[in-house]
């Protein structure tokens, strides 16, 4: 799951990276043209892996059995468990306070830390890059060692440390924002690390892939409404005359409200310890531990 995650915060960065300078050496239309590319790559992709899917599905022996088909009852039973709803709520959260700051970090560098247009988008791309050594690294320490719990609410606690940073008026120098970033993308890190993989431990096997397509749904909730928050305060509350005479934005109270995200994962971290000491999922417990054991006692715990 941290080779996944890595991978697919690779595109993230190089997005970032890259955006800018093609926007500003050649037309605008130039990175959304990009992105098209990318965009028919990753149906390409799609196809391929359908097409071997369907082959190894037409190849396997036996038919498939019943329990293993969807049903509209699992997800009735996911809704009502406890924990599920834990960890949806940690991730809406955390990505609220991370994708829709991203959304918003290259024109925070440009107003805040004086950083040229050109290269705005250079320090932001830390985080994603910085994701892509450091998940894989945090995935192993979850599987030998556990801790997945504490490893999520360190995570909240870089999170809130971070856009803190960000929100202070007179850290303008560029340094602090480095700083930020980076402790940013280890929090980063942390938490889909460990939160992901978690799901297997909350949820039996046969509802796994329902509970992650509703755990996707609920966070972008979240990554829908976010957005519209944030720049809807920035137009109400947060402009600025500017230098340049063109206007511009103060960052502070955005930069506060995902600081308050932050804060409120870092909670939801604490019920879910204390809701996993209470109903046995093994969120705490290594790789070691069985699996099978952890679901075991949850589901006698949810009877």
């Amino acid at each position: 799951m941290g080779l996944q995650v890595s991978i697919a915060r690779l595109g993230t960065g190089v997005a970032m990276l890259v955006a800018a300078p093609l926007a500003t050496s050649y037309r605008l239309v130039t990175p959304v043209a990009f992105g098209v590319f990318l965009l028919g790559g990753g149906l390409a992709a799609f196809i391929l892996f359908s097409r071997m899917d369907a082959r190894a599905g037409s190849q396997a022996s036996g038919p498939v059995r019943e329990e293993e088909r969807f049903n509209l009852k699992d997800i009735g039973a996911i809704l009502r468990n406890s924990g599920f709803w834990l960890i949806a709520a940690l991730c809406v959260l955390f990505y609220s306070a991370v994708f829709p700051f991203l959304g918003n970090a290259s024109d925070l560098m440009v107003q805040k830390y004086g950083i040229s247009p050109r290269f705005s988008g250079s320090i932001p791309s830390l985080l994603p890059i910085g994701t892509i050594l450091l998940t894989p690294v945090f995935g192993r320490i979850y599987d030998r060692k556990g801790r997945g719990v504490s490893i999520m609410m360190l995570g909240a606690v870089l999170l809130v440390v971070a856009h803190g940073i960000f929100s202070l008026p007179f850290l303008t120098h560029w340094g602090f924002a480095v700083a930020a970033i980076l402790l940013l993308g280890v929090a980063f890190s942390l938490v889909p690390s460990a939160m992901w993989p978690a799901l297997s431990r909350i949820v039996p096997q046969r509802q796994l892939g329902t509970a992650y397509a509703l755990t996707f749904y609920i966070q972008n909730i979240g990554l829908m409404g976010v957005p519209f928050l944030v720049n809807r305060l920035l137009d109400k509350c947060c402009r600025t005359p500017g230098a340049d005479g063109r206007g511009g934005y103060d960052y502070t109270l955005p930069m506060l409200v995902f600081t308050a995200f932050g804060v409120a994962a870092f909670l939801v971290g604490v019920v879910l310890l204390r809701e996993d000491a209470r109903k046995g999922y093994g969120l705490e417990r290594s790789s070691g531990a069985s699996p099978a054991q952890n679901l075991k006692e949850a589901a006698l715990a949810e009877t």
